[in-house]
């Protein structure tokens, strides 16, 4: 699931479109997946950490909670 806030129709679907952009590239998928915080996904999402740099450490299991 995907919360999204955004101040109009125009901002609301360029956000959509970034996310999916980020959704259509596996390795970034992948990343979002093995996200083991709220951070980490932040970091794939804005593109400061590699989509292949991994999850922060946690549990395999743990990242898997997204």
């Amino acid at each position: 699931m995907v919360a999204l806030a955004a101040s109009d129709a125009e901002a609301h679907t360029t956000a959509l479109s970034a996310l999916a952009r980020v959704l259509a590239d596996p390795d970034r998928a992948r990343a979002l997946q093995q996200a083991a915080s709220p951070d980490d996904v932040l970091a794939v999402l804005d593109g400061s950490r590699p989509a292949d740099a991994g999850s922060s450490g946690a549990a395999d299991g743990e990242a898997q909670r997204l």
